[in-house]
This record gives structure tokens, sequence and C-alpha cells, in this order.
């Protein structure tokens, strides 16, 4: 069973953490609901809901963890015509 003394010292750890903590907290919240596709558009009713490809969170997905585990793409461009691409493409 907790002791009064650690309730007080981890009720006044958690009133710490809201206090400073706050402004990361909405920046956190904000970025949860744009993972989850919660949008809040100016002007459109509630009831209205904003479209977009199932395949968003999918892609999305995907680019991060190529992105993370192998940073650089090479593209290999067998047609000469298109190495400028290949490089816009790498980048």
């Amino acid at each position: 069973m907790a002791t009064q003394r650690q309730i007080d010292f981890w009720q006044g750890e958690i009133e710490t953490c809201q206090k400073h903590m706050g402004k990361r907290h909405k920046q956190w919240r904000r970025l949860l609901d744009q993972y989850r596709m919660n949008y809040n558009v100016p002007g459109l009713p509630d009831e209205r809901g904003i479209k977009i490809s199932r395949f968003y969170t999918l892609v999305r997905q995907i680019l991060a963890s190529v992105s993370f585990n192998y940073p650089r793409v090479w593209l290999k461009v067998e047609n000469e015509r298109y190495e400028r691409q290949a490089e816009l493409l790498e980048r």
C-alpha cells in the first residue's frame, strides 16, 4: 500500500508535468489526430467527411519505413534520356 508521502510525491510530479509539458502535449495531440486522419477544417460541418484515398495510410507507412531503413535510394537507368528524372527521384 502506498504511503501518503508517496502519493503526495507522485501528485506533485503529475502537476509539474502538466504545468511544464502542456504545450508539447497539445502538439502531440495534434500530431496524433493528424496520424489518425482526424482533421478539423474550419467552415466544414462536422457531419461532412473529408475524402482521402484509402491508400494514403499504406503509402505513408511504406515511405516512412523505407526512408528510415534505407535513407538513400539509387536508381539504375537503362535509357539515357531519363537520367535526369532518375536523379530527381533519388532526391
